[in-house]
């Protein structure tokens, strides 16, 4: 059973409609690396038949 809820937590973003449309999208490209060099081999994948 709760004792305490944490009341001093901020609280954001109550509005899933606003959130959905004004979404927080970021990628911290300067903290991960490059991995453009490791692309691996390519292969060309063939589409099924009849489909």
């Amino acid at each position: 059973l709760l004792k305490e809820a944490p009341v001093s937590r901020p609280v954001r973003r109550l509005d899933e409609v606003k959130a959905a449309k004004r979404a927080i999208v970021k990628y911290g490209f300067d903290e991960h690396p490059d991995l453009s060099g490791d692309v691996g081999e390519a292969r060309q994948l063939e589409a099924q038949k009849g489909a």
